[in-house]
C-alpha cells in the first residue's frame, strides 16, 4: 500500500498534470521537491513509497537543527536557511520554506525573530547616523583647516 496523496493532486495526475500534482504534494505535504516527485511518481507507478522517502519525509517536517533556532532568534534568517540545508537535502527554496514554516508554528520564536530583526534595524539606523556625523566633522574640519 503506498502513502495517500491529496485528493487533488491525484485529480490532477488523472489529467495528466504531473508537475501539478508534485506542487500540490510539496505544498498539502510540506514536502521537499525529489520526495514529493517520488511519491508522486510511485503513485502513478501504484507501487509504495520507499520507507527512506516516507521517514525522511516525515523528519523534515518537524526537526529544526538547534543551530539554526539559535540564528532566528537573533533575527539571521539567512544563518537558519543555511544551516537548515546543512542538515538536509533540500535546496536553497526547500530550506527557506521549512524555515518559514517552522516560524509560523512557532509564535513565540517568530515573535523572538521579529524582535531581533527589528533591533537590527535600529542599530543599523544608529550606526549610520553616527557614521553621518563623523563624515561630517571630517568635512568640517578638511574645510576650516585646508581651505581658508
Amino acid at each position: 500500500m503506498h502513502q495517500p496523496i491529496p485528493p487533488e493532486a491525484a485529480e490532477q495526475l488523472a489529467q495528466g498534470r504531473k508537475i501539478a500534482a508534485i506542487k500540490t504534494v510539496r505544498e498539502k505535504l510540506g514536502l521537499g521537491l525529489k520526495q514529493a516527485k517520488d511519491l508522486v511518481e510511485a503513485y502513478e507507478r501504484g507501487h509504495p513509497v520507499a520507507e527512506s522517502v516516507q521517514a525522511s519525509s516525515q523528519q523534515e517536517q518537524v526537526e529544526m537543527p538547534g543551530a539554526a533556532i539559535k540564528a532566528l532568534r537573533k533575527g539571521r534568517m539567512v544563518d537558519a536557511v543555511k544551516h537548515v540545508r546543512k542538515r538536509s537535502t533540500l535546496g536553497l527554496k526547500d530550506a527557506k520554506d521549512r524555515v518559514d514554516r517552522y516560524l509560523e508554528s512557532n509564535p513565540k520564536l517568530n515573535d523572538d525573530y521579529q524582535a531581533a530583526v527589528s533591533e537590527g534595524r535600529h542599530q543599523l539606523v544608529g550606526k549610520l547616523v553616527t557614521l553621518l556625523v563623523i563624515v561630517g566633522a571630517i568635512v568640517y574640519a578638511y574645510r576650516y583647516f585646508f581651505l581658508e
